[in-house]
């Protein structure tokens, strides 16, 4: 089943949102902190993952990753 594309965020607008930098996002996303979609060189951050994170803050243990997002450009 094809899902409708989501809204996904660029690292440095979740860096912003969180208060930190750009380089610590990258690194939550290298140790698999937050969940993070390759659209050719560059991540995207899907929208209910930036809401999770916003919510709840991230994750001190890896998360399972899901590549089943299809993002939209933003």
């Amino acid at each position: 089943m094809d899902e409708a594309p989501t809204r996904c965020y660029r690292p440095d607008e979740l860096a912003t949102g969180l208060g930190v930098s750009r380089r610590t996002v990258y690194a939550w996303i290298r140790q698999r902190r937050i969940l993070a979609i390759r659209l050719g060189v560059r991540l995207r951050i899907p929208s209910e993952e930036y809401a999770r994170i916003m919510d709840h803050g991230v994750p001190r243990q890896p998360k399972h990753v899901r590549d089943d997002t299809v993002c939209t450009e933003s």
